[in-house]
């Protein structure tokens, strides 16, 4: 298609707003369409300038008092969160020269597509469009809320971490934040088939899940043990099912899906969709094979909502110089999260378990550094203690149990394992960039410098727990508080990561594919830059709005200083 010559380069503003689960953050980017002659050449590529960074000079956050997004249950709550940051943001457009239109990205992400139901979510979006509507006065056109899929999440923090480092699109993406870990790579053609069928698997619902929605359902449960065992779920199957093998079945799909005096049950809707790899297109071919309607598009719009929000990956179409497709993931395996189960697994056998002072159990904690002493977090009654400190060879026994502790927490919050294992010819000698707590961990924890393999991590996270807690706090005498808590659960959260990055996204550890000893890299990365801006994934939504494809922008970032 050629493309129309813009005689006023400039897009809106974009106002990006990251409503993650510990707060909102606005971003502010200038975007520079391409210029194209009439025959499609194009003349000067779209240009990004990142006006406003939340973490460089900027304007402050949503106060920490009031949580994220998905904690704000009334009109009023709603307005005294982000009251503050679009009169910020009004304020900042103000004086930017040329004056330019706005248009509002305010994407919600782990706190509010994890935590709250699809009822909670859709009450929260009435409450976040009157005030953006009423009380902004910014009409429909001009603004877009919804929380995002967590693989949508992943594919703007792909696109952000490549660009920021300057890479044409081929470096993976990892991140390790506190409700979700992601994953992101581009697949080598040849592994297409096999990346989609790594998705479909990923995307199958758990017995546990299938039996929550249809009971001890004859049809459901086999299909899932078979799919799992590597056999592909497929239309003609799942519909013989549903449509051949058992009487009635459309019926009871369309009393699913309701009509004017029936709601509907649209969570089984969504579960039979989930058996064939969690596939929205699916809707649509069920409705027709099945020969009945959902009530009106809009629940045929929701059914797809709730399975594209729910589905934990993805296969990006092809983008980026090389047009490749781009592997997406996204799992509740967030280290935050991790530690609470991590904690739950701690406290419920007699291994850790020490004596009782003051009414308060000590637990002695593997991942805690000798000497350390502190309240468990959450658990007014208990203690976390180092463990057995008398021992001079204690670290990498305690090691070893934190890894099993680790291991066990996993599995609850996530029973799939080694997902990429069919993808070892892409994941060859790939280097990941890898943001958040990633890069809190390896590079301000643990000292780690430069690209590394995860041996290597491995190594890192050995040495560390070596140290004392006392040697720890010298090397950090200034430190505050929330940076205290980071080094102090440094050997966790590390431990945390490698599990995930092994067991659950499967790279290999300790491995290496050729005689040189090159294998899957990792380079920790926060942002940099003269106004030394932080890392975000809204800046891979800026790029895709300029440049859907990743194939027309300029070559190098260009950041412009914090308003």
């Amino acid at each position: 298609m050629v493309a129309e010559r813009f005689s006023n380069p400039y897009s809106p503003d974009a106002v990006i707003f990251d409503a993650g689960s510990s707060g909102t953050r606005p971003f502010i980017y200038r975007i520079t369409r391409k210029v194209v002659d009439g025959d499609g050449k194009v003349l000067e590529p779209a240009h990004i300038v990142e006006v406003v960074n939340h973490n460089g000079k900027s304007f402050d956050t949503s106060p920490d008092t009031t949580g994220g997004l998905q904690d704000q249950k009334t009109d009023a709550a709603v307005a005294a969160h982000l009251g503050p940051l679009f009169t910020a943001v009004e304020t900042v457009l103000a004086r930017i020269i040329p004056a330019l239109p706005a248009q509002y990205y305010l994407y919600a992400t782990g706190g509010v597509r994890d935590r709250l139901t699809p009822e909670e979510r859709g009450a929260l979006h009435t409450r976040v469009t009157n005030y953006i509507e009423r009380t902004r006065g910014i009409p429909k056109s001009q603004y877009t809320y919804k929380p995002i899929p967590g693989t949508e999440e992943a594919k703007y923090g792909w696109a952000a971490a490549n660009r920021s480092q300057g890479r044409p699109y081929s470096a993976g993406y990892v991140e390790m934040g506190g409700a979700t870990a992601q994953i992101a790579f581009p697949v080598k053609a040849e592994d297409y088939e096999a990346a989609a069928r790594v998705v479909e698997n990923v995307n199958l619902p758990t017995e546990e899940e299938m039996r929550k929605l249809f009971g001890n359902a004859p049809w459901a449960i086999p299909e899932v043990t078979a799919s799992r065992q590597g056999h592909e779920p497929t239309l003609v199957r799942v519909l013989s099912l549903w449509a051949g093998d058992r009487r009635g079945n459309a019926e009871e799909i369309q009393r699913w899906a309701g009509d004017e005096g029936n709601p509907g049950d649209l969570a089984k809707l969504e579960g039979v969709v989930r058996l064939w790899g969690g596939d929205p297109a699916k809707v649509e071919e069920m409705v027709r094979r099945l020969a009945f309607q959902i009530n009106g598009i809009a629940r045929l719009e929701e059914v797809r909502n709730r399975v594209e929000m729910g589905n934990r990956a993805k296969l990006m179409e092809e983008v980026g110089p090389k047009r490749q497709k781009v592997f997406l993931a996204s799992y509740p395996l967030g280290s935050v999260a991790g530690y609470k189960e991590y904690l739950e697994a701690l406290f419920t056998g007699d291994t850790y378990r020490g004596e009782v002072v003051g009414g308060r159990t000590i637990f002695h904690d593997p991942s805690k550094r000798d000497g350390y002493s502190e309240a468990a977090p959450g658990y007014p009654d208990r203690n976390l203690r180092s463990r057995n400190a008398e021992n001079l060879h204690y670290s990498e026994s305690n090691l070893a149990k934190t890894f099993h502790l680790v291991g066990q927490a996993q599995a609850k919050l996530f029973p799939g394992a080694a997902i990429t294992k069919p993808l070892d010819s892409t994941l060859r000698k790939l280097d990941f960039i890898g943001a958040s707590n990633f890069w809190w961990t390896m590079c301000v924890a643990l000292n780690a410098e430069g690209a590394f393999n995860l041996s290597t991590f491995h190594n890192y996270t050995k040495d560390s727990s070596k140290l004392t807690h006392a040697e720890l706090q010298q090397m950090h005498p200034n430190a505050e508080a929330h940076m205290r808590r980071i080094y102090d659960n440094s050997v966790f959260t590390a431990t945390w990561t490698l599990c995930v990055l092994r067991q659950a996204f499967g790279l290999p550890l300790m491995k290496t594919w050729d005689g040189e000893g090159r294998d899957i890299s990792f380079t920790p990365y926060n942002g940099d830059g003269l106004d030394k801006n932080r890392f975000s994934w809204t800046l891979g939504t800026a790029v895709l709005l300029a440049s859907p494809g990743l194939d027309d922008l300029e070559q190098c970032p260009v950041r412009a200083p914090a308003a």
